[in-house]
Formats: structure tokens, C-alpha cells, sequence
């Protein structure tokens, strides 16, 4: 098809409220070449409507998809650094395991009516402390 038809046919659709992208993709024509094509042709107040419904619709479905995405990589990095402290922990000698203890009895741990406590909800913490109290202090679960 000649350049000029292609041109005519292009104002035809955009006038029915067709996007500069949609034109480009029907007509398989540059962006630049579309708008310069089209630049003059009015919309009506109906059709600029729908096109910018669309294109906040777009944005939305945009900052979803995204944000689903740094979800899925924040919860890939807590679970790698999960399982590498864990590893890291296994591998301690006594002395270190106690110094690890002592940390989380200083993050996490309270003093009340000579009751030694730590408030966790990681169960595996909780056993970790336990035990280095067993191991470290000979007393007894």
C-alpha cells in the first residue's frame, strides 16, 4: 500500500478513536510516523475519555505487576538469607553459639521477677536459645 493511502487509512481509524500504539501495531508504522500523521486529527471528549480510562487502567495493571514482583524477589532474599543463617549457625562451636545466645537474649530477652525470658515466635529460635542455655549453663529443659 502507498505511503498516502497508508497515511489516509491511519487518520480514518484514529478519527474512530483507535491509540497512536494500536494504529502502529494495525498498520505496522513507526510511532513517530503515526503521530506526525495523526497529530492534527480531534477526538472527540468521549474517545480521549476511553483512551485515558485506558491508559490509567495500563498504569495500574503496571504498578501490580511490578509490585507482585518485588514481593516474589524480597520473599526469594529473606528465604536465601534464612537458610544461609542457618547454616552459619549449625557450624558454630560453643563458644560462638553462646555469643549468638547472648545476642538474642540482648534483642529479645527479658528479665522479670528473677524469670529469664525471650519473647519469639520462631520456634526454631526458641529452641536455639533453649539449647544454648542447656549446653552452655548445664541447666536443665
Amino acid at each position: 500500500m502507498a505511503k498516502y493511502k497508508l497515511r489516509l487509512e491511519a487518520r480514518e481509524l484514529r478519527k474512530t478513536g483507535l491509540s497512536i500504539k494500536e494504529l502502529c501495531e494495525k498498520l505496522d508504522v513507526s510511532k513517530s510516523t503515526m503521530s506526525n500523521w495523526c497529530s492534527d486529527v480531534e477526538l472527540t471528549k468521549q474517545q480521549r475519555a476511553k483512551l485515558e480510562k485506558r491508559r490509567q487502567d495500563a498504569g495500574f495493571i503496571g504498578r501490580m505487576k511490578g509490585s507482585e514482583t518485588n514481593h516474589k524477589k524480597r520473599m526469594e532474599r529473606i528465604e536465601y538469607f534464612q537458610d544461609k543463617g542457618k547454616k552459619e549457625l549449625s557450624s558454630l562451636d560453643k563458644k560462638g553459639r553462646l555469643i549468638a545466645a547472648v545476642a538474642l537474649y540482648w534483642a529479645e530477652g527479658t528479665k522479670k521477677r528473677g524469670k529469664l525470658s525471650l519473647t519469639n515466635s520462631d520456634p526454631t529460635m526458641i529452641k536455639f536459645f533453649a539449647d544454648c542455655l542447656v549446653d552452655s549453663f548445664d541447666i536443665h529443659k
